[in-house]
């Protein structure tokens, strides 16, 4: 593969504001091979065989995030990328509010007329074992990294930041 070109089909998920922002800016055509979905499903419709799915930085952001992570596995991708995944030490689940300025959340100024705000959003930090049990029931994790230490703290434990690269098992 090396030297040759890379035929790439991306497929984000995003909310459903940042989709109709992307698809009007980004998205060029019916057969544009970047698109922009709203849900996992919609997203994996279009495809026959999903070589991988990437996420970073994601999973403690979305409402029950193990079940998010079920759903991702299911799509029996040949591979995982999971990067930037804020993780419990031990259970239960541990939930923060985190605060952050609107200009904090994407690339770029904000657009004409938004005007910055503070956000409050809930962010959940399952254990880590539970995470890796759902990876486990379909994939091999063939490299786990300690991405960042203490990068959040919630009851008054430290939350550490993992990335994990899987393959399917056939």
């Amino acid at each position: 593969m090396y030297g040759q070109d890379v035929d790439l089909h991306w497929h984000v998920v995003e909310t459903s504001a940042i989709v109709n922002e992307a698809r009007g800016r980004l998205e060029n055509s019916e057969s544009s091979k970047l698109k922009f979905y709203d849900n996992i499903e919609s997203a994996a419709k279009d495809f026959g065989k999903i070589d991988m799915v990437f996420t970073s930085g994601v999973l403690q952001y979305v409402p029950e995030p193990c079940e998010y992570l079920r759903r991702l596995v299911e799509l029996g991708a040949s591979f995982l990328f999971i990067t930037r995944t804020a993780l419990a030490n031990n259970g239960p689940d541990k939930i923060i509010i985190q605060n952050s300025y609107l200009r904090s959340n994407g690339p770029g100024p904000l657009p004409l007329g938004v005007t910055d705000c503070i956000l409050s959003y809930p962010v959940t930090f399952v254990p880590q074992e539970n995470f890796e049990q759902i990876l486990r029931s379909k994939y091999l994790i063939e490299l786990k990294i300690a991405e960042d230490k203490s990068a959040y703290r919630a009851a008054g434990e430290p939350i550490d930041m993992y990335g994990y690269f899987c393959s399917k098992i056939e």
